[in-house]
């Protein structure tokens, strides 16, 4: 296992992926169409797994809490937590080779 994976995971909520890395969010991808995302107010931030105030028998028991500008923002209940595949991890590394985690800055 690499360093990159030991110390990344995806969060999955019902519109999104959010790729976190060392609890950056270094990437998100819109679900429904599969492109990854050049602008999303999760970008760049830190980001928390938080346990849910509205749980219900067989619902997401975490929220995905996002810090941007001294403000808390939940990007909504996290459906699942994976390790990054071979393709995200991929594209981590390309990310911290050009020094942003921005998609745009990296082409």
């Amino acid at each position: 296992m690499s360093t990159i994976d030991a110390l990344s995971s995806v969060c999955v909520t019902e519109r999104c992926e959010y790729v976190i890395y060392q609890a950056c969010c270094v990437a998100v991808r819109d679900r429904k169409t599969g492109e990854w995302l050049d602008e999303h107010h999760a970008l760049e931030e830190r980001v928390a797994l938080v346990p849910t105030t509205h749980a219900a028998i067989g619902g997401a028991l975490w929220d995905l809490e996002i810090h941007t500008f001294g403000v808390r923002l939940h990007a909504g209940p996290v459906l699942a937590v994976q390790k990054p595949d071979s393709a995200t991890s991929a594209l981590i590394e390309q990310l911290m080779h050009h020094g942003s985690w921005r998609l745009r800055s990296a082409a």
